[in-house]
């Protein structure tokens, strides 16, 4: 029983893992490649905030991608948390 719950709290916290690197990734990458100003020719007209108020100017597609992230990997990086804390508190 234990060891099954040490399987579970590893595959939780190589999610959380996960979470966090794609989203430092997409930080780094976005403030790196990304233009500071809007650029109607390419297409990168939508502000992104990638750091404290560091903004930089995607695509659409771009965008669609940085919310994905932001907005769907944080709630479940929260999960994995908790679980992590639940199943510690349960192997007591």
């Amino acid at each position: 029983m234990k060891a099954a719950r040490w399987t579970v709290m590893l595959a939780l916290a190589v999610v959380l893992y996960f979470c966090v690197a794609a989203n430092i990734q997409l930080q780094i990458d976005y403030t790196k490649s990304m233009p500071r100003s809007p650029q109607p020719s390419t297409g990168r007209i939508y502000p992104v905030d990638v750091s404290h108020d560091v903004h930089r100017y995607v695509t659409q597609q771009e965008l669609t991608h940085s919310q994905v992230v932001q907005l769907g990997l944080y709630p479940l990086a929260l999960v994995c948390l908790i679980g992590i804390g639940v199943a510690k508190v349960a192997m007591r």
